[in-house]
């Protein structure tokens, strides 16, 4: 099954460095006679690129990281790269939510015995405005900070982004994303929740907006759907 991500727009914005790949590992030497069959390596996960590339953005409160959505790594040729998210996660001037920065947490392996805070975006000075977003969808991309000096990150290619031909009422889709509900303590990497394509445009069904039917809750805003 080949994973695609569904946007309704995307503005992307050529940013930063992304993290170089990690040099590979020196060969192994041959078996001895005596020693066991070598095994295959294991595949890796088929959502494992998906949810690499997948952050977490919140606010450091009393030392510890308090998520407030969900937010990708896109990039449009392997080195630079934008933070794509839903605007009200960061911006929402009816609610007097205008902070002039935000943090955003990379995806882990295990918890740490250190609370991750994450790693500080400014989003605006006296001077400049460091994000962009379209008039007319919730859509928003923020410039990433360095990377390069952060081991095996992940950002998804334009080519990754799904088209029509992926969005049809009834279609399954998986979420990942950063929950708040369950606790900080699941929260190392992001959440996959199942769930539908409930309703699309029947005229224009990439560029208007459809309904999942899934179970999405505070923290979830600014994630991808995966096909």
């Amino acid at each position: 099954m080949f994973v695609k991500l569904i946007f309704l727009y995307c503005v992307l914005a050529a940013t930063t460095a992304l993290a170089q790949e990690a040099p590979p590992a020196p060969a192994l030497p041959p078996p001895s006679p005596s020693s066991p069959t070598p095994q295959p390596a294991p595949q890796p996960e088929m959502l494992e690129h998906w949810r690499r590339s997948t952050i977490a953005i919140g606010l450091p409160i009393n030392g510890r990281f308090i998520t407030n959505g969900t937010s990708l790594l896109v990039t449009v040729n392997g080195h630079l790269a934008c933070i794509l998210t839903a605007k009200h996660v960061f911006f929402d001037e009816k609610k007097g939510w205008i902070p002039t920065s935000v943090n955003f947490r990379l995806p882990k392996d295990a918890v740490s015995q250190e609370e991750d805070i994450g790693i500080p975006i400014v989003l605006n000075d006296s001077n400049k405005t460091y994000w962009s977003a379209s008039d007319d969808t919730d859509l928003a991309i923020i410039k990433a900070p360095d990377l390069s000096k952060y081991w095996h990150v992940h950002a998804i290619y334009i080519n990754e982004f799904g088209n029509s031909d992926d969005i049809f009422q009834g279609a399954n889709v998986v979420t990942l994303g950063y929950p708040m509900i369950p606790g900080p303590e699941y929260l190392i990497y992001p959440i996959a929740r199942a769930g539908i394509i409930a309703w699309v445009d029947p005229i224009e069904p990439d560029t208007r907006s459809f309904l999942i039917d899934s179970n999405i809750v505070h923290g979830n805003s600014g994630e991808g759907l995966s096909l």
